[in-house]
């Protein structure tokens, strides 16, 4: 079992632009799959 991060301590993690931008990258995807749009080359090359 897995146990959950404490949002306290996020403020004290430091901070990857690239991570961060990975993560936007794949939100945005999921968001395009749930409104029924397909995922292009691009959505797949767009944190690189």
């Amino acid at each position: 079992m897995t146990t959950a991060t404490d949002p306290s301590d996020i403020d004290s993690m430091p901070f990857d632009p690239h991570s961060a931008r990975l993560v936007e990258a794949f939100r945005g995807a999921l968001i395009r799959m749930r409104d029924g749009e397909d995922l292009t080359v691009v959505d797949l090359k767009g944190s690189l």
